[in-house]
């Protein structure tokens, strides 16, 4: 399977005790779930229920480019709506049953937000996931 994932003259950028991992944890991170998303051809949407299946494709990853969550656009997008409808990062968190630290602070993490959140967020920003995932260069 890493060898089906693989990015030409790139060290593989999920080990295989992550993909192990992910049988066990009970949840993961939006930049871990991507990789596997972006090999699977599906669509993040296409994992909730609620969701019915719906979703925007994602961006074409492999074999050259990496699927990657652009979470200061995700951010940006969670303070504009934030600001939009007036609310307070407590009120958001509330929405989005999470700890304030966890919406508040997108914009500064390094890996990304729980996949769960991630969909979580989407849904609430009314937006697919592919509005937030972009194809990079290694």
């Amino acid at each position: 399977m890493l060898e089906e994932m693989a990015v030409p003259g790139v060290e593989h950028p999920m080990s295989l005790s992550t993909i192990q991992n992910l049988r066990r944890l009970d949840t993961v991170t939006c930049q871990h779930a991507l990789g596997m998303i972006g090999w699977l051809r599906r669509t993040p949407e296409s994992f909730v229920p609620e969701f019915n299946g719906r979703g925007v494709p994602l961006p074409l990853g492999a074999p050259e480019r990496l699927l990657r969550w652009n979470m200061r656009a995700f951010a940006d997008a969670v303070t504009a709506q934030r600001q939009r409808r007036g609310l307070t990062w407590a009120d958001v968190a509330r929405e989005l049953d999470c700890s304030v630290s966890q919406v508040a602070g997108l914009s500064r993490l390094r890996y990304g937000t729980s996949m769960r959140l991630a969909m979580r967020i989407t849904r609430w920003l009314d937006r697919p996931a592919a509005d937030f995932v972009i194809a990079v260069k290694p």
